[in-house]
């Protein structure tokens, strides 16, 4: 697993009320599309819920078990 990937999973699992992309891209210092990116490898993983809300969607990391 990539540096950056590791980095994304690390700060869905410190939110447990979940982040946008733009957080996450603002946290890391990245842009948004390289987060959609790694963000799409995680949902075909099967490792990431979003829900929308407004005209966001909130990424929270699926629960084990």
């Amino acid at each position: 697993m990539d540096k950056l990937k590791e980095s994304i999973i690390s700060q869905l699992s410190s939110r447990p009320n979940g982040c946008t992309t733009s957080d996450l891209a603002r946290d890391l210092k990245v842009g948004r599309g390289t987060i959609l990116i790694r963000l799409a490898e995680l949902r075909s993983r099967d490792e990431l819920n979003e829900i929308k809300v407004g005209s966001a969607k909130l990424l929270f990391l699926k629960k084990e078990g």
